[in-house]
């Protein structure tokens, strides 16, 4: 437990110091609903098309800035001596998630209510949206995760997360399917907690082959 703690006071100091690293995703996610909103003014369209470009807008902020925690401690040398630290080697990589999903979700909560006003969204199905927007972004932050320990320490980490953005597809089309049938919410949730296990685990044999390449 001594390690968790280290880990996140750690984080928690960066992301005060670095607020951009979290801001920015949320003002590029607030640009492009805006932009929506202009763009959707005098056109009357479905529903479910402005829930999708909602949930598209989610998955593209929370892929703005990937993991700059990571790539900032593993440069500093804080991240080899966590995982010189921890019992388990898997507990650096796990916090670093877990944090950035708590991160991100809590500030689309916070976004949301202004979301529902400027697309003028029905308040009934706000809450259908809300959990659409944060399977998204939670699976999103999954697959970006792993693919910032394949380029932790590189060049052009914002151009191969947005690369990615592809893989990301499969987690968006259960979200949209979830706001008509919340079955898929739950497929969804059973998703995730399968892959982040399976992911901080594959992050931790990752993270130590970069490490012992320095």
């Amino acid at each position: 437990m001594l390690v968790v703690n280290i880990i996140i006071k750690r984080l928690m100091r960066l992301y005060s110091y670095n607020v951009s690293w979290w801001v920015q995703s949320l003002l590029c996610y607030m640009l492009l609903i805006i932009i929506s909103r202009l763009s959707l003014a005098s056109n009357a369209v479905p529903e479910y098309v402005v829930q999708t470009i909602v949930i598209t807008a989610a998955i593209f902020a929370s892929s703005i800035n990937p993991f700059q925690e990571l790539h900032n401690d593993f440069n500093s040398g804080h991240l080899q001596q966590f995982m010189m630290l921890g019992v388990w080697r898997i507990i650096p990589g796990g916090v670093y998630i877990i944090v950035k999903l708590i991160v991100m979700n809590l500030s689309f909560v916070v976004m949301q209510p202004v979301t529902c006003m400027l697309l003028s969204i029905p308040s009934d199905r706000c809450g259908a949206l809300l959990m659409a927007i944060l399977t998204a972004v939670s699976y999103n932050i999954i697959i970006t995760f792993l693919i910032s320990c394949l380029n932790v320490g590189k060049e052009n980490n914002l151009l191969l997360s947005i690369l990615s953005l592809p893989l990301a597809i499969p987690g968006m089309l259960l979200a949209i399917m979830g706001m008509e049938q919340p079955s898929y919410h739950h497929l969804a949730l059973a998703v995730i907690l399968a892959l982040l296990p399976l992911t901080i685990w594959m992050a931790e044999k990752i993270l130590l082959a970069a490490l012992s390449e320095r």
